[in-house]
């Protein structure tokens, strides 16, 4: 089967699907619940953690989790999940590892 074939096709479902583009692209998806959880997928690894400052890798960004009481209660190679009381998430250039 032609990569190029597969791509396209790939594309066009994501069309139909009303999906957002940057998916396949490898851009992290952030999710925040409320005030209390944070879900990254496609993340590149925690850079600095503290139970009020949380800095994760997101490939061309670095997202900055900032609150209290945050703890790490999953990680996989490519997902985490915070919980604690989050007041502020930024992202800024630069993510760490790539």
């Amino acid at each position: 089967m032609e990569r190029g074939w597969l791509t396209r096709a790939g594309q066009a479902a994501m069309e139909r699907l009303d999906l957002p583009g940057d998916i396949p692209a490898g851009v992290p998806h952030m999710e925040l619940i409320g005030e209390r959880e944070f879900f990254m997928c496609r993340h590149r690894g925690v850079l600095s953690y503290s139970t009020e400052t949380v800095e994760i890798g997101g490939g061309s960004l670095t997202v900055r989790v900032i609150g209290t009481e945050l703890q790490l209660v999953a990680m996989t190679e490519e997902e985490l999940r915070l919980r604690g009381r989050i007041a502020a998430v930024e992202l800024r250039p630069g993510g760490g590892h790539v």
